[in-house]
């Protein structure tokens, strides 16, 4: 991870909600890597192996052919391109499940009494979420957004934000999203 990450505009240190929704996550969305569609096919020494069963290996393809349909749905009108949600597989696990082991640790924290939110206006999860998204804030241009789509694993930050919250039931329940909306989609990807 770059030490830039350590920043005051992305770690605050001391501060649970802030630091779990935007470090917390991004450590484990590294860490995730490692069991990707990639990872998948190396054991713990880095050798290439098959070291998960057939029944678990066609389980992982099952879950994250979701992630790779919901992902394809992306459009982007400004430059008339969809997302390729093969390319971006494992970015799309990395972020899904990295958000996802954040939030669960930060839960454990707030059952703990160790989280202080002075917010009068959002709730403690509410916060943890609008935290994610705002770490996501960026302004692309047409050209770049094109050249993301087309050449790079990594999605265009929005739908880092929306594809990622849209598939956690936490996101959903903190916000009140009807069921059925974009943000809570009555099915929802979730490979770890």
């Amino acid at each position: 991870m770059p030490l830039a990450m350590l920043q005051s505009g992305y770690f605050q240190g001391g501060d649970p909600l802030f630091d779990y929704s935007r470090l917390g996550s991004t450590i484990a969305h590294e860490m995730l890597h490692h069991f990707d569609s990639h990872g998948i096919g190396y054991n713990q020494t880095m050798y290439q192996t098959s070291w998960v069963s057939n029944s678990t290996l066609d389980s992982f393809e099952e879950r994250t052919q979701c992630l790779v349909d919901q992902y394809f749905s992306y459009y982007f009108p400004e430059v008339g391109l969809y997302l390729n949600g093969s390319q971006t597989l494992d970015e799309n696990l990395a972020d899904n499940g990295g958000l996802r082991q954040a939030f669960k640790a930060f839960r454990t924290l707030v059952q703990q009494g160790q989280v202080d939110s002075q917010s009068t206006q959002y709730s403690q999860d509410q916060l943890f979420f609008i935290s994610y998204a705002t770490a996501w804030c960026s302004q692309e241009s047409e050209a770049y957004l094109e050249n993301l789509i087309t050449n790079n694993a990594h999605p265009p930050a929005r739908v880092r934000v929306l594809g990622t919250l849209s598939n956690m039931e936490e996101f959903s329940e903190a916000f009140r999203c009807p069921i059925g909306s974009d943000m809570n989609p009555k099915e929802k990807c979730a490979v770890w």
